[in-house]
């Protein structure tokens, strides 16, 4: 029988708390802001590095705020293109999980820096998609770019547990990097065929419910990439991580992915509907709603859902055991058994002597 035990529920409970409450109010606080405080000085900066590491290709850009231009071929910089989602995500992570303050600083100095770093890199990658291969530039930065950016994370807040936190994790950083890719390339084509399918379904769902109030949302005869099926990816996102997760036991490891897609799902069906309303209707209430759900499906949601299911790998010392008898996590076993259940221990090897006898 599996022993769920006490240290394990209750760090998650105060690591949820945390984690819940570092990332929704940092996210409330970047979108509460105006835009000259945080968000365009750091999508001009995000601009100008981008610029700069394009000139070390020989390459001549030019950059006006936002606007990345070479050779004819021009993006603008948004706050979504920044890492700073990520990094929220990250932050919070970090400073939820139960460790030493000094652990924390440390992860929060190798850690940030890497992924703004990797997501110059993959600014730059996509750029040059786009000067190259003008017709997958829209694949690359909208399906590719965010299913990379939350595996950084994911390898960053692993990497950090295992060689900083000291947490006892089956799952090494690189060769989960591997699974994670193995896991998704092939359904990750599919998908690229189904997405349509799957968001047509959500809005006849909407249209079902909003008819009934008098809405008729009006449903598109052609899907665009953006902003149509830009975040529907998290579904193969979440599902691979899962699956590339081998601290997870396999049959635990199906239902939970299940359960995750179904809370997916029900989370795109809401983005839908409060898009109707916000974008058909001009309701202004929908408009937070719509805008945070666009956050919470992207970011927090395929990253917070694994860190639940894979739960009790997260919270495990590596000089720490599991007592059998209370379920109990100490560094010293015996020393535990002997002061806390010896009593238990003798009764039970009285009881297997008779037994023998």
């Amino acid at each position: 029988m599996k022993i769920e035990h006490p240290t394990n529920r209750r760090a998650l409970i105060i690591f949820s708390v945390r984690f819940v409450m570092l990332a929704g109010g940092l996210y409330i606080l970047f979108n509460w802001l105006p835009p000259s405080a945080l968000a365009d000085p750091l999508n001009r900066h995000t601009a100008e590095m981008t610029a700069f590491f394009l000139r070390l290709l020989h390459l001549e850009p030019s950059v006006s705020g936002v606007i990345l231009s070479a050779q004819g071929f021009s993006i603008r910089i948004i706050a979504e293109c920044t890492a700073i989602f990520v990094a929220i995500l990250y932050f919070s992570f970090v400073m939820a999980y139960p460790t030493a303050l000094k652990n924390k600083l440390l992860g929060l100095a190798a850690g940030l820096p890497f992924l703004f770093a990797a997501n110059l890199a993959r600014i730059l990658f996509i750029f040059l998609i786009g000067l190259k291969y003008r017709a997958f530039f829209e694949y690359a930065h909208v399906y590719i770019g965010q299913i990379v950016m939350i595996l950084l994370v994911l390898v960053a807040a692993m990497t950090w547990l295992r060689s900083i936190a000291e947490a006892k994790m089956d799952d090494r950083p690189l060769s989960f990097l591997v699974r994670f890719i193995a896991y998704s390339s092939i359904p990750f084509v599919f998908w690229l065929y189904l997405d349509q399918g799957f968001v047509y379904i959500n809005l006849l769902l909407v249209k079902a419910l909003l008819s009934g109030f008098g809405l008729p949302v009006p449903i598109p005869e052609k899907l665009d990439l953006y902003p149509h099926t830009f975040n529907t990816f998290h579904l193969i996102a979440f599902a691979s991580l899962m699956m590339a997760t081998r601290s997870i036991e396999r049959s635990r490891k199906v239902r939970c992915t299940l359960i995750g897609l179904v809370i997916l799902c029900v989370a795109h069906f809401l983005f839908r509907l409060n898009q109707a309303l916000y974008v058909d209707f001009h309701i202004n209430y929908a408009m937070r709603p719509f805008v945070a759900l666009i956050i919470i499906i992207q970011w927090i949601l395929p990253f917070g859902l694994w860190l639940f299911f894979a739960r009790n790998a997260l919270f495990k010392r590596r000089d720490r055991y599991i007592c059998p008898i209370c379920g109990a996590e100490k560094k010293g076993l015996i020393e535990h058994m002997k002061a806390k259940h010896g009593y238990e221990m003798k009764q039970k090897t009285l009881q297997e002597s008779e037994k023998i006898a």
